[in-house]
């Protein structure tokens, strides 16, 4: 790690200056309401790479569906991917529901009471055993997350990759100290919300800041240059178009069981093709029918996920032309297609349609 020279030592004066803020300015969180393991940690597992805003509803959803750890554990992935619908990286979803069955069944309900013990979970890794540790049983482990890289970055001018786990490692190192024989809680919870409350990535409140005077990036006149981040890999580019195809009330559609993107979602029949078929729009080959396409597409739009650009599009089948044979397809109802859990941007586009009953 590469620290610039820099005019604060993190000592138990930051401690205390974090701490004051804290109480003048926490926000009162669902989750903070009480020691309860369980829900600290969906909570946790939820707010992984989601902002509180947008994850709040669905923590409020989750306990309510599952107020205990045995419900979730014998609910079904169908279940736990609906409820999750929409949040995105469903892999965290996913490992959720797989947690919640080991615990249930091979530790007796019960969470292990040490940070150790909660790395071993799957799901959970430096940062949400910190935070569960800390929330849940007041053991002195920082947490560091984007929000905390980026003050303590900007703070003591630390020019590593942000995203290195080396980076996340010594800033580790450099907290622990400062959270011993405090509150582990209200420090943890202090760092997060100051780097997203005050430090933010944008708009950042530094006239605000309690340490405006010994920040390196403020002196410096590089706020917006603090923390470093490698040059990104080019997003890979896929081009997929969806194809409705109809019976009567009943619905084709595939179950995702590979490895990668919306793994366990439903689907429509996918058909992914070169960018060059797929700007073609005259005909779909697809297993051993040929669908010449007639008319515009019903549905069209362009995907980012952190490493892929998505290309899609959705496409009606006339039902003159019969399905592929031996297909493994799932035929459901439109009643049916309103409990199982797709992707966000099928999601959309079925709200839309069955809404006004139109998917024909």
């Amino acid at each position: 790690m590469i620290i610039c020279p820099f005019f604060m030592q993190l000592d138990k004066g930051f401690t205390y200056q974090l701490l004051e803020w804290y109480k003048k300015n926490k926000r009162t969180l669902p989750w903070q309401k009480d020691k309860n393991v369980y829900k600290i940690w969906i909570s946790e597992i939820i707010l992984q790479q989601t902002r509180v805003e947008q994850g709040t509803p669905y923590y409020t959803r989750f306990i309510n569906r599952f107020p205990s750890l045995n419900l979730l554990a014998k609910a079904s992935l169908d279940e736990v991917l609906k409820l999750w619908e929409g949040l995105g990286y469903y892999s965290r979803a996913r490992n959720l529901h797989f947690t919640a069955k080991y615990i249930f069944n091979e530790l007796n309900g019960e969470f292990p009471r040490d940070y150790e013990g909660l790395l071993m979970l799957k799901g959970i890794g430096p940062y949400s055993a910190a935070a569960i540790a800390g929330f849940a049983y007041n053991l002195p482990h920082p947490v560091v997350d984007g929000n905390v890289v980026r003050f303590i970055a900007r703070l003591l001018g630390i020019y590593s990759d942000k995203n290195a786990s080396k980076t996340h490692t010594e800033i580790r190192k450099l907290l622990t100290p400062l959270i011993e024989d405090t509150s582990p809680s209200a420090f943890n919870q202090a760092l997060m919300d100051y780097g997203s409350l005050v430090c933010a990535p944008k708009n950042a409140k530094c006239l605000e800041c309690v340490f405006q005077e010994e920040c390196y990036a403020f002196n410096s006149n590089k706020v917006y240059q603090l923390p470093i981040k490698k040059n990104a890999k080019k997003k890979n580019e896929r081009y997929l178009t969806f194809m409705i195809w109809r019976r009567g009330d009943m619905f084709a559609l595939e179950k995702r069981d590979d490895k990668e993107i919306w793994k366990s979602l439903y689907q429509f029949p996918l058909l992914q093709t070169s960018r060059e078929q797929f700007e073609s729009k005259k005909t779909l080959d697809y297993e051993d029918v040929k669908i010449e396409v007639d008319g515009p597409f019903v549905f069209e739009t362009k995907h980012i996920l952190s490493h892929q650009k998505l290309f899609i599009r959705i496409v009606r089948i006339p039902q003159s032309i019969e399905p592929p044979k031996n297909k493994s397809w799932k035929w459901k109802s439109t009643e049916e297609i309103k409990d199982l859990a797709f992707p966000v941007v099928l999601k959309k586009y079925i709200e839309q349609e069955l809404k006004g009953n139109n998917i024909d």
